[in-house]
């Protein structure tokens, strides 16, 4: 009786072994397409497969391979990264920003720039009543943006202030010249500098009356300023609301 136990046992270990579910050959890729990341962020790509993935970039100058699946903005600029688990191969592009611009959906609620951007680093109300939340480049938002501003008035978004590093003036420019247009020159005064500046400003490609000023903050970090905002029929001209900090 005992050997038949034995017998019966050692025929249901065979037939379990011989039911082994083969390992799936399928790669996924569950991040986006076109991958957009800014200049020295790091980032791990999501995707699974049975098999080990092995990743590679098709210019390493720009986009670099940290490690499995992590990727690094070495530089602004377009490239390729490949996946594959030996089976099956994913070809992605990856565009390597200067830095993520700030919202151009004015006149939303703050909620809807947490739900974008994260809890701020800091948030409060200035001395003229509106509710700022401040993001730091400091806390890892953008190696490019010393800080990113938004503006709140009445709860709704008005215009947003980023200070872009010193020594980026290149590849600033490169990325007002894809994205905006230069349609005027206005003199405003900096305390910073205690002297009148020239401030350019450009209308957004994709929307004239969203405009975006550029002049030297004259700070001690030596940034230059920017700041976005949106006109309307009350603010036809440059510029009532963007330029009330200075």
């Amino acid at each position: 009786m005992r050997k038949t136990f034995i017998f019966i046992m050692m025929t249901l270990i065979i037939t379990m072994s011989g039911c082994k579910k083969d390992k799936s050959k399928s790669l996924n890729y569950n991040d986006s397409d076109p991958l957009s990341i800014v200049l020295r962020e790091t980032r791990q790509v999501n995707a699974t497969s049975e098999y080990d993935i092995a990743y590679s970039s098709s210019n390493n100058n720009v986009v670099s391979i940290l490690n499995a699946g992590t990727i690094y903005g070495k530089n602004v600029g377009q490239a390729k990264i490949t996946l594959s688990n030996s089976y099956e191969n994913k070809t992605v592009d990856v565009n390597v920003d200067l830095f993520k611009e700030p919202s151009l959906d004015f006149g939303c609620s703050p909620k809807e720039i947490k739900s974008q951007f994260g809890t701020p680093y800091n948030a409060g109300y200035n001395a003229e009543g509106y509710l700022v939340y401040v993001y730091s480049g400091n806390e890892g938002y953008s190696y490019a943006c010393g800080e990113m501003d938004f503006f709140f008035e009445s709860g709704r978004y008005v215009e947003a202030d980023v200070y872009i590093r010193k020594n980026l003036d290149n590849l600033l420019n490169n990325y007002l010249n894809n994205n905006f247009i230069l349609t005027d020159t206005i003199k405003v005064y900096n305390p910073n500098i205690s002297d009148s500046t020239d401030a350019l400003i450009y209308r957004h490609n994709s929307d004239m009356n969203i405009i975006c000023g550029r002049y030297p903050s004259g700070n001690e970090w030596q940034e230059t300023f920017l700041f976005y905002a949106k006109l309307d029929e009350e603010n036809a001209k440059p510029i009532k609301k963007a330029l009330r900090t200075l």
